[in-house]
């Protein structure tokens, strides 16, 4: 608290509750009247530890800007900002019986007490809106609106930003978390969401730019500056609701003139299809049967980079939805990720494995053998080093080999790995033996 003065009586009296605007895990703006029909708006500002006590401030404000609240005319902030003859009363306790009570301006509000500026009114977050405007007849009261661009419903909040920019925009709203409420989000938590997604969509781009295996070279300076570009991202918009940013590709390039391998005319930009498959990753990998379309078409990094995005959902309890929109070809997808997909995700990617096989054959000399195991190591002339085991087929020749003579050998080799590591686990079996005598 800010340059209060300290007051013995509490200046409003005879309040009655009307009901709650913002009730998520607990009441945290109410709003009561007077007998002349005043609102009064109470809202919770911390718990004190040391005694055991809520810290709430009131403050008096017109039905005419309770309106211009609940119709997103004013921020939460601006609410509070204009409360009548700018001043509010901060207490402990409860409005029935509260205590340590401080006059202060409004100016004067700690920022820790305060809604963020662009905290806006959100119907989801109130259980008693409905008797609300009726006790205050807010729907018979006429008001001018101008409502920003910022506070406008998130689907249609995001095709009118695309139409104006003429820019795709993907949506990412952290509807709750633990980390996540009343307009704001803890910065490391956000953060990660951010880094996460855009590492996420760098490694889907880089599977087009440099090539599944990545061995695809950047060669000239243009391919260079439009790399740079659209295997990036930035942000270009935040709202609270709970907590939304919106991106976009740092650069975009139309689909034939970057990706001329891409044929689907459906997508007419790289920041278009990339997108589509970031959804697709996430959407597809959440179940093992899904997963099979796709295991193969994405490199390793693009899984590691979803498996970091779900565990970083599971660690701060997420629920995070994604939409984009292109104003230009009027794509749409929707998208969401909570606490049970991100575990599916998590258990999808850990339990799918690739296989490979292949057959090996190589002429030199063993140089480690083991009857009873069936083990070897095997010296090959272009000085390789295999070892492994005999096939159960060709192990009873094992005692006639020596390690003085030359051995043409055919080994099939099982390569495995999770999808989302970089290396192959491989098992060397040898399956045929031949004597070289010349």
């Amino acid at each position: 608290m800010k340059e209060g003065i300290p007051i013995t009586k509490f200046p409003y009296s005879d309040l009655s509750f009307v009901g709650n605007l913002l009730f998520k895990e607990y009441p945290s703006t109410m709003i009561y009247t007077d007998k002349l029909n005043t609102p009064f708006i109470v809202e919770w500002a911390d718990f004190r530890n040391e005694t055991k006590s809520n810290i709430y401030y009131i403050y008096k404000t017109s039905c005419d800007n309770l309106k211009k609240y609940l119709d997103k005319g004013l921020s939460h902030f601006d609410l509070i900002m204009n409360a009548e003859e700018d001043v509010t009363f901060l207490f402990t306790g409860s409005i029935e019986n509260p205590t340590n009570i401080y006059l202060l301006n409004v100016n004067n509000i700690l920022p820790s007490y305060l809604p963020s500026s662009n905290s806006y009114f959100t119907k989801e977050e109130s259980e008693d809106i409905s008797d609300v405007i009726k006790h205050f007849k807010l729907s018979e009261r006429k008001v001018e609106i101008v409502t920003h661009l910022s506070v406008v419903a998130s689907d249609n909040h995001i095709e009118a930003y695309s139409k104006i920019h003429k820019t795709e925009l993907f949506h990412i709203h952290l509807n709750n978390g633990d980390y996540i409420n009343h307009g704001r989000a803890q910065t490391n938590v956000l953060g990660n969401v951010l880094v996460n997604l855009d590492g996420l969509y760098h490694e889907v781009a880089n599977d087009y730019t440099k090539g599944k295996d990545r061995t695809k070279k950047i060669t000239n300076a243009t391919e260079k500056f439009n790399y740079d570009g659209i295997a990036y991202t930035e942000v270009v918009l935040n709202r609270a609701a709970s907590f939304s940013v919106y991106i976009k590709p740092k650069r975009n390039v139309p689909i034939m003139n970057f990706f001329p391998e891409v044929s689907d005319s459906n997508f007419i930009s790289s920041g278009e299809k990339i997108f589509h498959d970031v959804i697709e990753v996430i959407s597809k990998a959440q179940s093992k049967e899904s997963m099979l379309a796709i295991k193969d078409k994405y490199n390793h990094n693009v899984f590691n980079k979803l498996n970091a995005f779900a565990e970083h959902i599971i660690k701060c309890n997420l629920n995070v939805d994604f939409h984009y929109y292109n104003p230009i070809s009027e794509s749409k997808w929707k998208e969401n990720i909570d606490l049970v997909k991100a575990n599916e995700i998590m258990n999808t990617l850990s339990g799918t494995t690739i296989n490979e096989l292949t057959d090996i054959n190589k002429i030199g000399k063993f140089t480690a053998l083991n009857c009873k195991t069936g083990h070897f190591t095997f010296g090959s002339n272009d000085e390789e080093e295999f070892t492994g085991y005999f096939d159960d087929l060709v192990i009873p020749n094992m005692p006639n080999l020596t390690f003085v003579d030359f051995y043409e050998i055919k080994i099939k080799r099982k390569q495995s790995k999770n999808i989302f590591d970089s290396d192959f686990k491989f098992e060397d079996k040898i399956i045929s033996c031949l004597e070289k005598t010349s």
